[in-house]
């Protein structure tokens, strides 16, 4: 068996090894023992626990809240264009101002059709900031979705927009969402929210609502008035009764319309119930 040559190519592939596992070697050795950036230091206190937030000087068992909140209170201001501060709030506006600079730069330098989702980001806060555009185009860009809506003829053809709306901005009569599981936090599960019923302020319904229980109160007043003067004695009582009684009736439904059928909580569920026996009462006395 003839030994194996210096030059020869089994030679130089385990020279070659041996000197890659160098260059691997020393490269990591230097890799760890050069010196890293320093860390950022943290926002609050030396380890990021403010201490100095406290009021040394109250005893935590007279006010802990003071003990615990009283130096921050003490120094902190709150700001002129808000209602109040705290460090929630304090890292909200450093988290907007962060985003709106980030979508700032963007804007400025995006293309117009980006390709990129820095680009995009940037095009899409740029259309949404162009106050003049919105004015020019009106609601022509809605007219698609309107059109949407107006072809659905069957309740599988909304549940269909409705679902769709999960991967859009408007909003949908229900949505859906995964979270953590309130009841088991080992697992994820599915949420469904709905959107709340009944009419909002400014709406028509609302208006319409708000009207109608304005023109009953007044039908109370008057008739009330009408009881308690003897000289002005304005129609037939009985006619004045019977539309007590059906206006009466009609505020109960007004009630339930105004809320979206939530009677909110225990005191409101107590109130419908007496109110529900007065207008049942009525109801009785009149038939």
């Amino acid at each position: 068996m003839n030994p194996v040559q210096p030059s020869s190519p089994s030679v130089r592939a385990v020279r070659a090894a041996l000197a890659s596992a160098l260059v691997v070697g020393l490269a990591t050795a230097f890799a760890s023992t050069a010196p890293r950036p320093a860390a950022a230091a943290p926002l609050y206190g030396a380890w990021g626990f403010d201490l100095s937030a406290r009021d040394t000087v109250t005893r935590p068992g007279d006010d802990f809240f003071r003990f615990a909140n009283g130096g921050w209170l003490d120094r902190t201001q709150i700001p002129a264009d808000r209602a109040g501060t705290s460090l929630r709030l304090l890292m909200s506006n450093l988290t907007e101002q962060r985003l709106h600079d980030l979508m700032e730069q963007e804007a400025a330098t995006t293309a117009p059709e980006p390709t990129t989702l820095e680009g995009k980001v940037g095009a899409f806060y740029k259309a949404f900031m162009d106050s003049a555009r919105v004015e020019q185009l009106g609601a022509a860009p809605l007219a698609p979705l309107l059109d949407a809506v107006k072809a659905a003829q069957t309740r599988d053809d909304l549940a269909g927009l409705a679902g769709r709306t999960n991967e859009d901005f408007e909003g949908a009569p229900f949505g859906f969402f995964t979270d953590v599981d309130v009841k088991d936090p080992t697992r994820y599960a599915v949420y469904v929210s709905r959107a709340v019923n009944g009419p909002r302020a400014g709406s028509w319904p609302g208006l319409v609502y708000g009207a109608a229980g304005l023109t009953l109160m007044l039908y109370a007043g008057v008739l009330g008035l009408r009881r308690r003067v003897p000289t002005w004695r304005v129609g037939r009582a009985t006619t004045w009764l019977k539309g007590h009684l059906w206006l009466g009736l009609l505020s109960y439904a007004l009630i339930l319309l105004h809320s979206g059928f939530q009677l909110g909580g225990p005191l409101t569920l107590v109130l419908m119930i007496l109110f529900t026996l007065v207008v049942a009462s009525g109801a009785q006395i009149g038939c």
